[in-house]
């Protein structure tokens, strides 16, 4: 499999046999000259060094760890060891976190602006109620976030609403403690 070549001529091309006005091309050699395209011999073994070493660029720029795309083969990895190797892509989350929340706070200062023109007016406080929340997809063993939040709950330590906030199958936390209720 090739590439690409580089057109090469060894020996001394003939001057003036051919007319200038002459359509098309062609080539003058010398006696004992010769022509032939060089190139680099690009095998399977290539390949897979070129993939590879573009495949580890890429996971270095996105910054996921090779457990996460199935290179590694590691068994019954916890929580914090998934915390731990995703660390790189945190950090690099907070920073963006913290562009986009400046970002946003300056549209709603921008949105209330305009809504004053309208006549739609916020007091201070309510202004500064408005939050962003920002979460991260994060790879985690629920099972063992789920005996976490058991144990804190018997410990007396979260309350039943912080339970089911952080409880990986509830997504809608007041009609989960509204059906709580209904079933008390």
């Amino acid at each position: 499999m090739l590439i690409y070549s580089i057109p090469v001529v060894t020996g001394q091309q003939l001057k003036g046999s051919l007319p200038v006005d002459i359509v098309g091309a062609g080539l003058n050699l010398d006696d004992g000259a010769t022509f032939e395209f060089i190139s680099n011999k690009f095998d399977s073994q290539a390949f897979n060094t070129l993939y590879e070493t573009l495949l580890n660029a890429l996971y270095s720029v996105a910054q996921i760890p090779s457990i996460a795309v199935g290179r590694t083969d590691v068994s019954n990895v916890s929580t914090e060891a998934v915390k731990m190797l995703y660390q790189l892509a945190m950090m690099k989350a907070g920073q963006n976190e913290q562009y986009m929340r400046e970002g946003i706070e300056q549209r709603f200062e921008k949105i209330r602006r305009l809504l004053e023109y309208r006549g739609v007016t916020f007091s201070d406080e309510e202004f500064e109620s408005l939050g962003l929340v920002f979460q991260y997809a994060l790879p985690s063993n629920e099972k063992e976030v789920i005996e976490n939040l058991k144990m804190l709950r018997e410990m007396g330590a979260i309350s039943l609403e912080t339970m089911i906030e952080k409880n990986p199958y509830v997504s809608d936390v007041a009609n989960e403690m509204m059906r709580l209720k209904n079933n008390m």
